[in-house]
């Protein structure tokens, strides 16, 4: 029976020291978050105070063509039981092509703000790649997943590390 116990003993020990062994020997991965990375750089407000300022052009810009557009509207209510048929029909046609050049510098600016959010942010994510491939290449791992977006719903902490620490102290150095 002592012998029954030891053989069980042995097998259990050794099954624990290879677990830990493939454990080791397992290829490692590890996950950040993008956003506190960034939040983090010190350049990150200024480039938020950036697009906020040019944000802030362009919806002055929209709001003068709208009031543009408002006042010339009112003319039109006002003046249209006067206005003859071909009057009407113009001044009508202008407001159409006013409001269509409206919609149309919204899309716009709104196209040009995106372009120019990640014209912005391109040279602090550069920065941040750097780091990631440095801390990678250092910490032996297979990949580097950005948890931001909740693309993987479930991590085994056993398996991976969460870097998003590191990397903002690497960022402060």
């Amino acid at each position: 029976m002592k012998k029954f116990f030891l053989a069980m003993m042995f097998v259990v020990l050794s099954q624990g020291a290879m677990a830990q062994e493939v454990q080791k020997a397992m290829p490692k991965f590890a996950t950040f978050s993008y956003a506190k990375v960034l939040e983090a750089m010190p350049e990150y407000a200024t480039v938020k105070n950036d697009l906020a300022a040019l944000r802030k052009k362009f919806d002055d810009e929209a709001k003068r063509s709208e009031d543009d557009f408002n006042q010339k509207y009112e003319l039109f209510l006002e003046g249209q039981r006067d206005f003859a048929p071909s009057i009407m029909k113009k001044r009508r046609s202008e407001l159409e092509e006013m409001l269509q050049r409206n919609i149309d510098f919204r899309k716009e600016s709104d196209r040009l703000l995106k372009q120019a959010e990640v014209d912005a942010f391109a040279p602090l994510k550069t920065k941040v790649n750097g780091i990631l491939s440095r801390i990678g290449q250092e910490r032996d791992l297979l990949f580097i997943a950005n948890i931001d977006e909740c693309d993987l719903p479930f991590v085994n902490p056993d398996f991976g590390v969460d870097l998003t620490d590191a990397i903002i102290d690497e960022l402060k150095k």
